[in-house]
């Protein structure tokens, strides 16, 4: 008897930088170079070697991670967070080179069971959810409220709920957010370094559902980019992660995006 394949719990982060596609070629290069250095020093100065992490995939302005099995959540929301704040903090100070470019970025970081190594890529709902999280209004509303911030990162409720908020990290720094996509909703949680964002106004409007609220869209509250985001809900295209993938083992896969997936509840088994 043939047993369907069986996925794998690993952390997982994405990165994006903002506002990419408004720069000219020159300065997306120069961005592109200057944010694999940011995230490989970032990840040796907190202890984590990227080139053991499991699945990378670049995505020109941004790169999507699986990390290993045994790695730790704790350093991972913790040293490596506290570190990308600080080499992004050095990189734009310097404003190095004729091309150089702010460079600011939003981060999401999830758990949850994927399946590596697939036709394309990587394949499950987690994989999309990491997708959903960094592409979300209350993180893109919170860099822009915070003019001088660097990094705004968005951590899905498993990640607070199971390692943040029992001793592996800072849970009086995050603040709860609602996340929605179409008729689904989620609660995430957002932490800008070096800013209290518990009293940002901006970020009324995704104040969480109660518990057994109908969980029905507000389509002028979830925006992303630009006016006509604001009319609009938000949407993630693609089954899968696009892009490049590159393998830790040195082997490459080709990834394509898919068709539109909408996910309910992003918890595990609901």
């Amino acid at each position: 008897m043939t047993h369907p394949p069986m996925p794998t719990s690993h952390a997982m982060i994405a990165v994006d930088i903002e506002k990419y596609s408004g720069r000219n070629d020159q300065q997306q290069l120069h961005l592109q170079e200057a944010l694999i250095r940011v995230l490989d020093t970032a990840a040796s100065e907190a202890g984590l070697d990227r080139s053991t992490w499991t699945e990378r995939q670049p995505q020109g302005d941004g790169e999507f991670s699986w990390l290993p099995p045994h790695a730790h959540l704790g350093v991972l929301v913790g040293g490596f967070v506290r570190e990308l704040d600080g080499q992004l903090g050095l990189y734009n100070r310097r404003h190095a080179g004729p091309f150089w470019t702010r460079m600011r970025l939003r981060m999401a970081v999830h758990f949850g069971p994927v399946h590596l190594g697939a036709a394309n890529g990587v394949a499950g709902r987690h994989a999309v959810q990491q997708a959903r999280l960094l592409d979300s209004a209350p993180v893109r509303r919170a860099l822009d409220a915070c003019p001088a911030a660097d990094l705004a990162l968005i951590v899905s409720d498993r990640v607070y709920d199971d390692y943040i908020s029992q001793g592996l990290g800072e849970p009086h720094a995050y603040r709860p957010v609602q996340v929605r996509v179409k008729e689904h909703s989620c609660t995430a949680y957002l932490h800008v370094p070096g800013h209290d964002i518990g009293t940002l106004s901006v970020l009324d409007a995704f104040v969480p559902e109660a518990p057994g609220t109908s969980q029905v869209p507000r389509p002028a509250t979830e925006t992303s980019h630009g006016e006509e985001d604001r009319r609009t809900p938000f949407i993630v295209h693609g089954d899968q992660i696009g892009g490049a993938s590159h393998r830790a083992d040195g082997h490459g896969i080709v990834n394509a995006p898919g068709r539109d997936q909408i996910i309910g509840n992003w918890r595990e088994g609901h």
